[in-house]
This record gives structure tokens, sequence and C-alpha cells, in this order.
């Protein structure tokens, strides 16, 4: 391949000269000044053209530029993958940030039924007490003390219905009707609840680290076990999960102890 020769473009000086040398080539008088003129614009040119650029050069500033183009094509490669990892941890955190959002519903409405069971507790509780009458009857003859209600089961109802002024009911008929009331009322804010009211000296099982819904009395003489309303539903841990006992079934959550009819 021949070698490529780059000149530098002569000046305006210079192009003066070879005018006036061509000029001139019909003027025999003056060709010997003019001669000298285009001796010097030789010298001149020849001293001053710029180096010739030889194969390998151009081979140089061509792969030159070929670098720069892979470098720059690598920087935008590099620009979008810092992109696609910035959407990825934008998205890690915005699913935490639901995750712990959708944890802090549940724990919320947990709460909720927590505190829900807790009013229905202390409100059979109040009922409890102004029936004293009942309250101290037998525990056989005690109709609270047979309460063992679960939502998936057909309430029983009373026999009369003790909730006007008109309505002359005995005692135990009263108790009767404040115990359907109750269930029905439990059954419609808590579809999942059971509840049992007994007496328990030891409600809390350590095994389990759960209250129980099993009642004991205790054999020792003198023990006075108190009266215990049980409350119980299918709740849902942090994560989502049922919480259930090694049995599958749910433990009581709250145990409100009756005062003071404890014996």
């Amino acid at each position: 391949m021949p070698s490529l020769k780059l000149f530098r473009s002569p000046s305006r000086r210079q192009n003066e000269l070879v005018s006036n040398l061509n000029a001139v080539k019909m003027q025999p008088v003056r060709a010997a000044f003019f001669c000298a003129k285009y001796c010097q614009l030789t010298n001149f040119l020849s001293d001053y053209s710029p180096p010739v650029k030889t194969e390998k050069d151009v081979f140089r500033s061509w792969s030159g530029r070929g670098e720069r183009l892979r470098s720059q094509r690598g920087a935008g490669g590099f620009t979008l993958f810092e992109v696609l990892v910035s959407i990825l941890v934008l998205a890690l955190g915005m699913l935490a940030a639901a995750g712990l959002q959708l944890s802090a519903v549940r724990s919320s409405q947990q709460s909720s039924i927590h505190t829900l069971a807790m009013s229905l507790a202390s409100d059979m509780a109040d009922r409890m007490r102004s029936n004293d009458v009942e309250m101290n009857k037998e525990d056989s003859d005690n109709p609270f003390l047979a309460v063992n209600f679960q939502a998936d089961q057909a309430l029983t109802e009373p026999a009369a219905y003790c909730n006007g002024s008109t309505t002359d009911c005995t005692t135990e008929q009263l108790a009767t009707f404040e115990i359907y009331e109750w269930e029905k009322r439990l059954k419609e804010v808590m579809p999942t609840a059971r509840a049992v009211i007994c007496r328990d000296s030891t409600p809390y099982d350590a095994t389990t680290n759960s209250f129980k819904w099993s009642c004991a009395v205790g054999s020792t003489v003198g023990n006075k076990a108190p009266v215990t309303i049980k409350i119980g539903w299918q709740g849902k841990t942090a994560s989502g999960k049922l919480e259930k006992l090694a049995d599958g079934s749910f433990s009581p959550q709250i145990a409100l102890i009756v005062a003071p009819y404890s014996r």
C-alpha cells in the first residue's frame, strides 16, 4: 500500500509567488529574478512541509478512535447497569416496607380483638356480680359456671326474655337470659371465639406458655379457686401464620378472674 503524503496548505504569499512565476514565463527579461523567488518558495515549502504520515501512523490514529468509541460504549453500559441495580434496590426496599406495614396492620388487628374480648369479659363479670343470688349458689346450680360457648354451635334461646320492665323473671331466668345475650354478642363480633366460665386455680399452663381451657379446682383442703372467664379466638402471628397448639387448637387469649367469688 503506497504511503500517504500530506502537505500543509501554502499561505497567501506563497500562492502569489507561484502565480507571478507562471505570469513571467513569457517574459525572458525578468525570468532570472522570478527564478530566484521560485527557488526561495521551493526551499520554503521543503523546509516547512509537515512530516509525512506513514501507514502505521494512520492505523494508530484509527485504532485510537476505536478505543475511544469502545470506552464510550462501556461507560454507557455501566451506567445502565447502575440504573438496574438502583431499581432492584428500590424494589426490595418497597417490598420490605410493605411487609412491615402488613405486619403492623396484623398486630393492630389482634390488639383490637384483644381489647374487644377484654371488654366482653368485663361485661360478663358485671352481669355475674349483679346477680348475687345465683353466684352464691353451689357450683352445680350456678348457670354462669356452666358456660362453655363455641361460635360454631347454635345458641339455646332462654325460656323468658328478661329485657323489659314488665317482665317478671326469677334470678335464674335472668341469669340464663343474660348468658344468651352475651353469647349472641360474642358470636357476632368474634366469629371464631370460644368462651368458658369455671372455677380454676391454675388457668395458666407453664408447659405451653399459654392459658388452658381445662379447669382445675384443686384437691387441697381450703384451696380457694376463683371464678375465671376465659375467652379465646383464632389469632395470627406477625408473619400471618395461625396461632395453634400442638393439637391444632387455639388457646385462650385472656383469663379474667371474677372476685370475690372464690372458694
